[in-house]
């Protein structure tokens, strides 16, 4: 792979980190992609929305649903070059990848909390009503 990335001549702007759980390297990431051509509700995507990433993405599934609105003009078709104009235009703009990030961080706190998320199934199951949704968080709660 070191071999590949000199050819194509980026080998000084990519780190081969080798074995790693993936938390630890994620919020690294200037942008999460993601280009499945099927896929439902990708957990990826919230851990990705929780490390506040912007995300240039493929629409399949619920991915433009699970994102905050403000990201998804980034969530295209399935065609490579406009998956790549998305790629292109956020690490190009650092100030719009933190809005979108810190946005996506908020959705994912509000609405994929664990805690949330217990409830909800809890209630499906004993034939609840399940709870609105959250309201935007403006700040994360204390330990997330």
């Amino acid at each position: 792979m070191a071999a590949l990335a000199r050819d194509l001549g980026v080998a000084d702007r990519v780190t081969f980190a080798g074995h790693q759980a993936p938390e630890r390297l994620l919020g690294a990431f200037a942008v999460y992609a993601l280009s499945p051509d099927t896929e439902q509700m990708p957990i990826s995507l919230i851990e990705a929305m929780a490390a506040a990433l912007p995300v240039a993405a493929v629409d399949v599934g619920d991915v433009k649903a699970m994102l905050a609105s403000e990201n998804t003009p980034f969530v295209v078709a399935k065609d490579a070059a406009a998956l790549a104009g998305a790629l292109a235009r956020l690490p190009a703009d650092p100030a719009l990848g933190r809005r979108l990030g810190e946005a996506n961080a908020r959705r994912a706190r509000a609405e994929f909390d664990q805690a949330r998320m217990f409830a909800a199934y809890d209630a499906l199951y004993s034939g609840q009503p399940l709870a609105a949704p959250a309201p935007e968080l403006t700040q994360p709660p204390a330990g997330l």
